[in-house]
């Protein structure tokens, strides 16, 4: 539609001598005043034309593109990545690893000397050990770490630290320990029933009431000594949340390993001797010079174990593993012990 023409309106000021026009200033009035026209009705503006389909299309796919830009901005920055560790420790532990390998071997065809074959080249048992592993290199190197710490007095630490301090200083001042010879052991010998060759009268005294089950108990309670019988409090294998307690069998007869039941020679002569020694001090101690005299003129009569006991002490990697294994582990009430161990009542 057609604007509408604008409306104009005259007004003309006679005292004054000005003419004036509502509208547009058209030209100044005649003398004696001014003429001017201004508009009171302007004409409307033109309608903008619309956007056409593809300013729409494109705007949709700006915006769109922006949306999705924004979107993989904050994945990536929430986004948490596996990042490689660099650090010393991990390096050594790569590097460990890869050493203890043989590249050179088919894992299909011998896996355990692809995964092992570096660690059997490089290390051989040692002379004092019948193992050797990787958690034997790892337990020197604690020992010489916790040496250490032991030896390192710290004001204002826990009370945990100052009694193990306290126990490493008294298993290494050997000049009181010559002082206090043999009292440790004469203090020890009631609570396991005594030394039936170190004591008279043991068999009217104790040999009534001496129960092996007993001196076990005794000796792993107050000593932590575990014979024949090994138990302990653990992780249940079928279960990690939850703990039990184990009774297995020991593996070995309360020495380290079937070596020194089984050695002969030298070393047998000092184990023996050291027996001795240990005798001469107990009954020294108790005033029984008869029998002190006796030992040594005699020496301490012992018979070596036989094959099979010697065979039986000490279980075998391969024995272990079978005995181990999940389908062997049974779970019992602690009710029903008495069932399997007659004299389970008397465990402490």
């Amino acid at each position: 539609m057609p604007a509408a023409p604008p409306s104009w309106s005259l007004d003309v000021q006679q005292e004054t001598g000005v003419a004036r026009v509502e509208g547009e200033l058209i030209q100044p009035a005649a003398e004696g005043g001014d003429l001017r026209m201004t508009e009171t009705n302007p004409p409307k503006s033109a309608k903008k034309p619309r956007w056409t389909s593809l300013e729409i299309g494109l705007i949709t796919i700006v915006s769109l593109l922006f949306i999705v830009i924004v979107a993989l901005i904050i994945l990536f920055a929430t986004q948490k990545t596996d990042e490689i560790c660099t650090t010393a420790d991990c390096t050594q532990s790569a590097s460990r690893l890869i050493e203890n390998m043989d590249a050179t071997v088919d894992p299909c065809d011998n896996f355990y000397q692809y995964a092992c074959g570096g660690w059997l080249k490089k290390n051989i048992i040692p002379e004092t050990s019948s193992r050797y592993s990787t958690f034997d290199i790892l337990r020197d190197e604690l020992e010489v770490i916790l040496k250490g710490v032991l030896e390192k007095t710290v004001e204002g630490e826990a009370d945990a630290l100052i009694k193990a301090k306290t126990l490493y200083k008294s298993c290494t001042n050997e000049s009181l320990i010559e002082l206090r010879g043999g009292a440790p052991l004469l203090d020890m010998l009631p609570d396991v029933f005594e030394w039936p060759i170190a004591v008279d009268n043991w068999e009217a005294n104790y040999g009534r009431t001496w129960r092996l089950e007993d001196v076990v108990a005794k000796l792993n309670e107050k000593y932590g000594t575990q014979l024949l019988v090994n138990f302990f409090v653990g992780t249940d294998d079928r279960d990690s949340n939850s703990h039990i307690i184990h009774f297995d069998q020991q593996t070995s007869l309360g020495l380290l390993s079937r070596d020194y039941y089984a050695c002969t020679g030298p070393y047998a002569e000092a184990g023996w001797k050291w027996a001795q020694d240990n005798l001469i001090i107990v009954v020294g101690s108790r005033s029984l010079p008869e029998r002190q005299h006796s030992i040594i003129a005699d020496g301490v009569k012992c018979t070596p174990p036989d094959a099979s006991l010697q065979a039986g002490a000490e279980i075998t990697g391969t024995d272990r593993r079978c005995r181990t294994a999940l389908s062997m582990l049974k779970k019992l009430m602690w009710s029903v012990r008495s069932r399997i161990v007659p004299y389970a009542e008397n465990v402490k």
